[in-house]
């Protein structure tokens, strides 16, 4: 929860290339519930302590799990399988992609 972790002032993640494949982001912000900001706020500070733009992709490309290929996606794409597809995994929910037997709901941003 970056945001929450922004408005304690708690600090941000310290290794997030090491584990960059396996996050996955929630919210529990008192001063706004927004899963964007979310998104925004763990790329951001992740610019901020890393002193480069686009930390999220890179990083995940080089946690790929398993041996797995590295993969050429953008921080948009990167954090918002963090938001949806890696959170569902982590709960082990049928969600957070759009496929045949998962749910999904649908919104516009």
């Amino acid at each position: 929860c970056p945001l929450t972790e922004g408005n304690l002032g708690d600090g941000v993640m310290e290794d997030f290339a090491a584990c960059a494949a396996q996050v996955c982001l929630g919210t529990d912000c008192n001063a706004r519930i927004d899963m964007l900001e979310e998104m925004r706020w763990l790329e951001y500070s992740q610019r901020l302590r890393n002193l480069q733009r686009g930390v999220c992709p890179k990083a995940a490309a080089e946690a790929a799990a398993d041996g797995a290929p590295p993969t050429t996606c953008s921080s948009g794409q990167e954090l918002f399988k963090m938001a949806t597809t890696n959170g569902a995994r982590s709960l082990g929910l049928p969600i957070g992609e759009i496929a045949e037997s998962r749910l999904a709901d649908f919104f516009t941003v």
